[in-house]
């Protein structure tokens, strides 16, 4: 049985045994390998001063790419952010996508060095094989 396949019925038993709760927090994001990854993360709109937004890895807080700066792409490829404070969201977009991609993402504000996170929204990344193309029929 293929990783996907496993894991589509792990994300299935969970649904339907209603042990997986959704909240508005949570999202689940369906990737196709080698495609480019966009999810929009919430944010209040800026009431202040500019707070620092990242896109992270749980575990060990690992912060793969963070902004500094509102409307000022920031850059740590293949992670990018673009922060609109004043829309009450930011961009994240992941340029290189593997099926090692695959697991739990946080996008949220960056607290500062002690690595702290407020995490805004909780990711669930699942990637799939590109689609396979039918044969052609004139071949």
């Amino acid at each position: 049985m293929t990783w996907e396949a496993l894991h589509l019925r792990l994300v299935l038993l969970l649904l339907a045994s209603g042990s997986w709760v959704q909240s508005q927090k949570d999202e689940l994001v369906w990737a196709i390998q080698d495609q480019v990854l966009s999810v929009k993360c919430p944010s209040a709109p800026l009431l202040g001063e500019h707070q620092n937004k990242t896109w992270s890895k749980p575990g060990y807080c690992l912060k793969l790419v963070t902004s500094t700066s509102p409307q000022v792409m920031a850059q740590s490829p293949p992670h990018f952010i673009w922060d609109n404070p004043a829309a009450g969201f930011f961009r994240v977009i992941v340029t290189e996508i593997t099926k090692k991609s695959s697991g739990a993402y946080w996008c949220g504000i960056d607290r500062g060095p002690m690595k702290s996170i407020t995490i805004l929204k909780n990711i669930s990344l699942v990637v799939t094989s590109k689609p396979r193309s039918p044969p052609a029929l004139w071949e």
